[in-house]
């Protein structure tokens, strides 16, 4: 190689493999020596590399991250209307001969997420504390019992984010016993 001169450009090519997956920073320092090796200098550059599979990227976010939001949490008039049942329920001859009962959560749940009981790491609470802990026989039942409260109050809050008001349903054209939503997209989904 001849020696370089000021404002020359060269290739450099680095390659490297790994085992694992995940985000490889890198430091990288070229020393450039002149002639008898009394002359030299450093030129160091920051590099990194990510080694990522098909199972990372199909489970990767499909959407940006929406902070739990206050504003969503509202009281809500349950109104059920009789509807047309699916046509397979007609041949189902099977009797409910247990009807389930309605269990909502506990109030105190309720009211703990809205006061950020689960994010203050200073507030140490039962419900706290059994989330953290490991699952195990002793506690397995009422651990189960918590996180299924909270998934189906986190689902009502989920829910909510979906409300409209004052949209109008036409019937389907193909069956009439469908009505649909002109579904459109909200900025705040997104």
């Amino acid at each position: 190689m001849s020696p370089g001169l000021p404002g020359d450009v060269y290739e450099v090519s680095v390659n490297a493999s790994t085992a694992y997956y995940g985000y490889f920073p890198a430091t990288i320092i070229f020393e450039f020596t002149k002639g008898n090796m009394e002359s030299k200098f450093l030129i160091g550059r920051f590099l990194s590399a990510v080694a990522s599979s098909r199972l990372a990227e199909d489970l990767a976010p499909t959407s940006r991250y929406i902070p739990y939001q206050r504003n969503l949490v509202k009281t809500s008039i349950i109104n059920e209307e009789d509807g047309v049942p699916p046509d397979r329920s007609i041949t189902y001859s099977l009797e409910k001969n247990i009807p389930l009962g309605h269990f909502p959560p506990p109030s105190f749940l309720r009211n703990g997420i809205r006061n950020g009981l689960f994010s203050s790491k200073s507030f140490d609470s039962k419900e706290r504390s059994l989330l953290i802990s490991p699952l195990g026989f002793d506690n397995y039942h009422e651990k189960f019992h918590l996180l299924l409260h909270l998934e189906e109050i986190q689902m009502e809050i989920d829910i909510r984010k979906y409300d409209r008001e004052e949209q109008t349903m036409e019937k389907d054209p193909r069956d009439k016993h469908l009505l649909i939503l002109d579904n459109y997209k909200d900025s705040k989904m997104l």
